[in-house]
């Protein structure tokens, strides 16, 4: 973590929005770009929880929790806030191919599922993307990759939208030829004729495809497949089609066929194309009344764009009640009331008839509950989708998001199997993985500190956590990739190597072959000889004395986070968690004696469900007994799906945070204390940010540390520490 009271320091700043009275003149983008500090301020704000339920992004108990793509999002958050925009890019790209169009445009459900939101304003998650990709952008940093070598299979993608574009970007970074069709005159699909151009700049999409014909996509457009092109057409020019044509087949409604009435993405493909100059407003809102059906994200776009247009009157109907949900304004809903001084929404009403002049064309619309008539040049129809036009064409491979590599292993088999008939289906389901996705590392030179991901899921069933159900179980990097990665990052230049995962000391659990965490940290250390290692959090269970006589014999940081959660016995029983609090002391006893002077962490949930008063005193004096140089302090948050949900005894909000204030205090005079005992020692320091005429970076200990001067981005100095200020230690460099 970059700044690890960052969501204590600075509040939650989003960009600047224009004024809607400004943003309904032209169709430039809704925001403002933050400045730089500012920007690296918010990424300070990730907590970088030991449970990143952001990166999570799975459906459990009805709702859907965080990023679908399982962005590495507190990693390239750390990275951005030390100004290592180039190894943000990196982590960021691992995961997600196309960021531009997702940090402008995605419900940001990572924000949702925030920890830092469960307590205060959750991490600007999605506008930190942004900042990171347009950085790329600007700085000559996303360059044509096209593959070293191609295969002899020829690929066709049918569509060019969200999926389509995926699709191809994978299959042609795998070496294939691959060919998209797009039956509009323009590549992009919903990108470029869907969302209009203030959420989306066309240029941003068109940016995008301009790198995938240099990387060797072929586009070929204007051609509708089925009827410029036929099935066996294409059939006999290549090894596999992937019909990719999104679910574009509206919810019909039964006044749908009157003159005037549009479903929504009709009326924004319009607008689409008479602002690129492709055809004429066929469709258009100026000067008429318009009246709107529907209350999703298109319902919203269809508002801006008619207000954009200079429509003469605006109301939108919505069928659900008023709640807190339904109720909430976006930047739409903010321009429809600067212009026509009022929410222009109505609830619980449904349209029970239309009213049409003499060419057929609607009138006026009529309202089922109150009888009113309203004016109606336009109607609008934003009700939803009912599946796909292309169903009937029948696809090879339907996959889910939780094996990217495998969605390319499954094409390529489809491909080479195509005349045995069936189809590949892979499905997400977090339990039912078998082995761990890699990611293989990848680097620029010259940069300090890397992640390494050796692990993920986990088995542990805490009666808080939901990450079981997210993850799934147990996963292992093989020992021989651990080291083979490890190797890989060294000769790019890393001078330390963080080792992850969502819980490390189950490493090896589903490899079944004896081996445990610390086989797999010997065979990072072995790959990265000119490393240090520095361990994620750790579970007590894993630190015996066995464990740390071989870790004494590597290159570690002396900085070991245990996850504690609690200091009381019995609230660690209900939490399900495999130690007591004598167990736990036993272990920070151990790691003290055999790295004198080490930082130890942790973090502390508090207000557990049945947490007493004299239960968090218990915890109070344990933490004070371990003497931590740094805590996070979290007030219980109520993950629905998990036994700690329903369990009794439930504690109101003001008193959960009544106790992490308490808390809170004492770990900030045990964390000077820490910072005061470091005063005279010599430190190794890895140079990371030049800020205000000093350099600053993290010492072995994870403390940051401040020099005057202007020390090389990446380099590792010995410094002398003189002294402490707030958070951070201060000295020369040797």
């Amino acid at each position: 973590m970059g700044k690890p009271t960052g969501f204590l320091d600075y509040a939650r700043m989003d960009c600047p929005a224009r004024s809607a009275e400004a943003r309904v003149a032209d169709w430039a983008p809704l925001d403002l770009p933050l400045s730089e500090k500012n920007r690296r301020r918010q990424s300070g704000r990730c907590m970088d929880c030991g449970v990143p339920f952001c990166q999570a992004g799975v459906t459990f108990d009805g709702a859907l929790l965080g990023c679908p793509l399982h962005n590495l999002i507190p990693e390239w958050n750390d990275l951005l806030w030390n100004g290592n925009y180039e190894g943000a890019l990196q982590r960021l790209l691992k995961t997600s191919p196309f960021p531009e169009f997702t940090a402008r445009v995605c419900p940001a459900l990572c924000e949702k599922a925030c920890v830092c939101g469960r307590v205060s304003q959750p991490v600007t998650v999605r506008e930190n993307e942004l900042a990171i990709i347009e950085y790329a952008f600007e700085n000559d940093l996303m360059q044509p990759m096209p593959p070293a070598a191609r295969s002899d299979k020829r690929i066709a993608v049918v569509g060019s939208g969200p999926a389509g574009l995926s699709a191809a970007y994978y299959l042609n970074r795998r070496g294939h030829h691959v060919t998209v069709f797009e039956r509009d005159p323009l590549p992009g699909g919903l990108l470029t004729y869907g969302i209009p151009e203030m959420k989306l700049p066309k240029r941003i999409v068109t940016r995008r495809i301009s790198l995938l014909e240099q990387e060797g996509v072929v586009f070929r457009t204007n051609c509708c497949v089925g009827r410029d092109l036929s099935p066996e057409a294409l059939a006999a020019e290549f090894d596999l089609a992937i019909f990719c044509c999104g679910a574009q087949q509206p919810r019909p409604l039964p006044f749908a066929e009157a003159g005037g009435v549009f479903y929504a993405l009709d009326y924004l493909r319009a607008s689409a194309q008479a602002l690129l100059a492709q055809a004429g407003p066929a469709v258009t809102a100026a000067g008429k009344h318009v009246v709107l059906v529907g209350a999703g994200d298109s319902a919203s776009d269809c508002v801006s764009v008619a207000l954009r247009q200079g429509c003469r009157s605006l109301t939108q109907l919505i069928r659900k009640p008023r709640t807190a949900s339904t109720e909430k304004r976006d930047h739409a809903h903010a321009e429809a009331e600067a212009v026509f001084g009022a929410d222009i929404r109505r609830y619980e009403t449904q349209i029970d008839s239309l009213s049409c002049g003499a060419d057929g064309a609607v009138s006026a619309v009529t309202l089922r509950e109150s009888g009113e008539q309203l004016p109606c040049d336009l109607l609008l129809l934003a009700s939803g989708f009912s599946g796909c036009e292309a169903a009937s064409l029948g696809a090879d491979v339907l996959f889910g998001t939780g094996d990217r590599q495998g969605f390319v292993r499954a094409v390529e088999t489809a491909a080479a199997e195509r005349g045995a008939g069936g189809s590949v289906t892979k499905l997400d389901d977090p339990f039912r993985r078998t082995g761990f996705e890699e990611l293989p590392a990848g680097a620029y030179a010259g940069h300090a500190r890397a992640y390494l991901k050796i692990q993920d899921g986990c088995d542990n069933f805490c009666t808080y956590c939901i990450i079981p159900f997210a993850r799934g179980r147990v996963l292992s990097l093989p020992e021989d990739r651990c080291a083979a990665e490890a190797a890989s990052l060294a000769a790019q230049g890393y001078k330390e190597i963080v080792v992850t995962g969502i819980e490390i000391a189950s490493w090896g659990k589903d490899l079944k072959n004896g081996k445990t965490l610390i086989d797999a940290l010997e065979a990072v250390a072995a790959g990265a000889r000119s490393a240090r290692i520095h361990l994620g959090s750790l579970e007590p269970t894993v630190v015996t004395d066995t464990f740390v006589e071989r870790l004494k014999k590597l290159n570690v940081c002396p900085h070991f986070h245990l996850s504690m959660q609690s200091g009381c016995d019995e609230t660690l029983a209900r939490m399900r968690r495999k130690y007591t609090t004598a167990e736990f002391f036993a272990v920070t006893e151990r790691l003290r004696a055999a790295f004198p002077g080490c930082a130890l962490t942790t973090d502390l949930i508090t207000g557990f469900p049945g947490e007493t008063e004299k239960e968090f005193s218990k915890t109070l004096a344990f933490i004070e007994k371990c003497a931590f140089a740094q805590m996070h302090v979290f007030p219980y948050s109520i993950r629905p799906g998990t036994k700690a949900a329903s369990m009794p005894g439930q504690i109101e909000k003001s008193e959960k945070a009544a106790r992490a204030a308490r808390a809170a205090h004492i770990a900030e005079r045990m964390q000077r204390e820490y910072l005061t005992s470091c005063v005279g020692k010599t430190l190794e320091v890895i140079f990371e940010t030049e800020s205000d005429g000093e350099s600053r970076g993290h010492a072995e200990n994870y403390t940051e540390v401040a020099v005057p001067g202007d020390m090389p981005h990446g380099v590792v100095r010995k410094v002398k520490i003189t002294g402490v200020r707030g958070e951070m230690l201060v000295g020369t460099a040797l």
